[in-house]
């Protein structure tokens, strides 16, 4: 795989014995290099004891050979001269019984031949071989013979007569008892070292661990702290107080306050020429008295530094446990739910809220459940979603929105979630969540809806009740005109009364159509159609129903590019028809009045319908209510439901409606609406 290290690279500890010598105690290591030490000093001795003895023994045993060959020489003389051989046979025979050494006697006369030999049987062949070519000796000499795994010292003299040489003398003796002497020196010599090595092992090994004591107790000290206990008190070294050896009379010092470590450790102090803060003032420092009166060897300075260790983790993990508790009781008090996770979706946090909110105990949740158990796919999903921020950062996640939690029996509670993925330093660390509880909040916007329903319900019937009373009056009215007429048989009357009568039926009619599209629920029907055809629509149906007295010119205006869209034409033809109403309503009687339907097209974004007037205006603090209630501004004649209708259709589009307008100057409505309406089944399909 990429980025892994060659086989040959790769080390594996697992199976690999630990070393003898890495199990033992420091002062026992001690022990061994010195017993290693004093083994190999020893064993140099013995060998040096053994050379020095044995070049000694063997010279001091050449002299004695020496001396011996050196007496039988001149007594074989007279046999030799003579060619004596049973003289000669029977005195080495008889010399070499004397000497327990000797191993053998050789005479030979001057041309090699053996005149006698002190061996009842034949000379071995080991020993002869090296008598060969030694024909004519005429000097004195000695040599070490291999045989039968033993070394044998020759010693050789020749025979002298009247000055020549007559036959040479050899005697071969056994080095034996010198090397058993060598064994016995040397068996006493390691004996009387082995005491000695027991002995220095008696004596030194007490001190040894008495001079390793404090090192054992920085071990146990480190043991402690890496187990989390750090009430411990280190003493090493003089105790010193550097108030008392400066006198410097400063009360309020950093270090006359924290005794708990040394002052050369403390921040702060006022001493002249030192840095005042730790590190950099350490160098200063060991230049000081105080710190000279303390100082110990490198165990004290160990120790001086494990102190000042476990001052700065204990003010350390003070400030953790405060920082720890504090974010813990934010959390847990905190007014919102809160569920965090572990990179893998394990549950890590689980706050009262949300415990109450869900009845799981946090014991019950704490790793042991995951995300799935308490949100949706859904959510899942959006939490990993890129969430950007205005100034820049990029993290994934999801803004407060409205949802489900899942809780203990597995029943939905809405609730309203946001969401977050945790980094450090790109690397994952969880998921949190954020909740709260919209059960109360849905509660208490039910009855809010219903009280405004019923604040409506009372606003709307006392509004209708008065037009129904206005428009039985003008039926009175036209009734009582129309009998007049009809009794006095009068044509003018009966025909005003008349009018009056279909004027007011006519008003009734728009009444009962404005309720009925307020208050029946309904879902549009889209088709498509061209907006322009019903821009048209409207203004020819409107051109007749402007008043007689005034001279209201209804036009229209196309912006952009304008192709079929999908609407509800029937709805969208009778929320321009009421806007075109309200627009002729509001033009002063004999006032020259404009009315502007403009259609704009901003391609994908939507449509625009704009209807305009240079009518009366709508005060300001009418315009903040006129699409939320049953306000008018035609008093006594109108009601209201006109404004409401146009909305309420605008919603059903999926659009938007306000109003732009000046006192005197006139007003602006500005219908928007989506040309992909996601409400439209397959972009208006049957």
């Amino acid at each position: 795989m990429k980025g892994l290290p060659p086989l040959s690279r790769l080390q594996f500890h697992g199976n690999r014995p630990t070393p003898v010598y890495r199990k033992l105690s420091f002062h026992n290591k001690i022990l061994l290099i010195i017993f290693l030490l004093l083994l190999l000093f020893g064993l140099l001795g013995a060998i040096a004891l053994q050379w020095a003895l044995k070049v000694h023994l063997i010279k001091e045993y050449e002299n004695h050979f020496q001396t011996i060959t050196d007496s039988l020489s001149h007594r074989l003389v007279s046999m030799v001269s003579l060619g004596d051989r049973t003289g000669v046979t029977h005195l080495l025979s008889e010399e070499n019984k004397l000497y327990g050494s000797s191993l053998y006697m050789i005479v030979t006369d001057k041309s090699g031949v053996t005149l006698g030999q002190s061996l009842d049987r034949e000379l071995p062949l080991q020993y002869t071989q090296h008598n060969l070519g030694n024909e004519g000796t005429d000097k004195k000499n000695s040599q070490n013979i291999k045989a039968h795994d033993k070394t044998i010292m020759e010693i050789a003299s020749p025979i002298i007569h009247e000055g020549k040489s007559i036959g040479a003398v050899k005697i071969g003796f056994s080095t034996s008892s010198m090397n058993t002497f060598l064994r016995r020196v040397m068996t006493i010599y390691l004996s009387i070292f082995g005491t000695m090595i027991f002995i220095f092992f008696l004596i030194v090994r007490p001190f040894l661990r008495y001079t390793t004591r404090p090192i054992v107790t920085l071990t146990h000290i480190a043991d402690e702290i890496s187990v989390g206990n750090l009430d411990m008190d280190i003493f090493f070294g003089k105790h010193v107080n550097c108030w008392e050896i400066k006198k410097c009379g400063h009360r309020n010092c950093a270090a006359y306050t924290n005794i708990a470590v040394q002052c050369w450790f403390v921040d702060g102090t006022p001493c002249e020429g030192y840095e005042p803060k730790f590190p950099e003032k350490l160098k200063g420092c060991r230049k000081c008295e105080v710190y000279k009166t303390h100082k110990g060897d490198e165990i004290v300075q160990l120790a001086d530094s494990f102190r000042h260790m476990i001052y700065i983790l204990k003010t350390s993990r003070a400030e953790l446990e405060k920082s720890y508790k504090f974010q813990s009781n934010m959390i847990q008090n905190s007014l919102m739910g809160i569920i965090a996770t572990n990179e893998i979706g394990i549950v890590k946090i689980f706050n009262l809220v949300a415990e109450n909110l869900t009845e799981y105990c946090e014991s019950e949740v704490i790793d042991r459940l995951t995300l799935k158990d308490f949100f949706s796919e859904e959510i899942a999903k959006k939490i990993n979603r890129p969430l950007i921020y205005d100034y820049g950062l990029v993290l994934r996640g999801f803004r407060s929105m409205e949802s489900e939690v899942m809780d203990k029996n597995k029943e939905p509670i809405p609730v309203r979630v946001s969401g977050i993925n945790l980094y450090e330093e790109e690397e994952h660390l969880g998921k949190v969540f954020f909740f709260q509880d919209l059960r109360e909040i849905k509660r208490l916007r039910q009855e809010l809806i219903q009280s405004e329903r019923l604040s409506a319900t009372g606003q709307a019937v006392a509004s209708i009740s008065h037009s129904i009373k206005n428009i039985l009056d003008g039926l009175l009215g036209g009734v009582y005109v129309y009998k007049t007429g009809n009794r006095i048989n009068s044509e003018k009357d009966t025909k005003k009364g008349w009018k009056m009568i279909e004027k007011n039926i006519d008003l009734i009619s728009e009444l009962v159509i404005d309720l009925l599209n307020y208050a029946k629920e309904r879902k549009p029907i889209f088709q498509k159609c061209n907006p322009k055809d019903i821009v048209e629509d409207v203004i020819e149906t409107m051109e007749g129903k402007t008043h007689s007295d005034n001279k209201i010119e209804i036009i229209s205006e196309y912006e952009g590019d304008l192709g079929d869209i999908y609407v509800d034409s029937h709805a969208l033809h009778q929320c321009l028809m009421n806007l075109v109403s309200n627009a002729i309503d509001a033009t002063p009687p004999r006032y020259q009045g404009i009315i502007v339907i403009r259609l704009k097209s901003k391609n994908q974004d939507g449509i625009i319908f704009e209807v305009s007037d240079n009518g009366i205006g709508i005060k300001k603090e009418i315009q903040e209510k006129i699409f939320h209630g049953m306000v008018s501004t035609k008093g006594s004649t109108g009601t209201g439901l006109g404004l409401l209708v146009v909305k309420k259709i605008v919603s059903e589009h999926g659009g938007t409606i306000n109003v732009e307008s000046e006192e005197n100057k006139g007003s602006c409505f500005r219908i928007w609406l989506p040309k992909n309406n996601a409400n439209i089944p397959a972009f208006g399909s049957k």
